[in-house]
């Protein structure tokens, strides 16, 4: 398995991987190459358990995930199917899974760009914030 990457065009799988919370998840484990268990992965997107195993199963039917052996019998820790892995559109797919895939990538940093300019102008100062490359938000020097 070592350096082999998981390709995923079927359509279904990669709608499914439409969901941010999923995407968080998986790449987690990517990251990891080692298991992370549901409870793990839901306190890292602010899931219940339970929540996130119902997304952790939907992912187990795409082949991009798979459960992991049990050290205690209790929790049952995930683990990446391959070492890495690519949601491509296929040539036949139509305009919707293409978006589909195009969404599923950019939301997330859709989603932490908003929350980090969600306060661009100070509320008693008026001034506007600055985005640094490293994601700090603050307020420009004063002149």
């Amino acid at each position: 398995m070592a350096g082999q990457t998981l390709i995923i065009s079927d359509p279904r799988a990669v709608r499914a991987m439409a969901n941010p919370l999923r995407l968080v998840a998986v790449d987690e484990l990517y990251r990891r190459q080692g298991p992370a268990t549901a409870t793990e992965l839901a306190d890292l997107v602010g899931l219940t358990p339970s929540a996130m195993s119902y997304h952790l199963r939907a992912v187990e039917s795409t082949g991009l995930i798979r459960r992991g052996e049990s050290t205690d019998a209790r929790e049952r820790p995930w683990v990446p199917a391959a070492p890495s892995y690519s949601l491509v559109a296929s040539v036949e797919s139509d305009a919707v899974q293409r978006m589909v895939l195009i969404d599923s990538r950019l939301m997330p940093v859709r989603q932490r760009m908003e929350e980090l300019l969600g306060g661009s102008v100070g509320p008693r100062t008026g001034r506007r914030h600055r985005l640094h490359g490293d994601g700090d938000r603050s307020a420009p020097p004063e002149s």
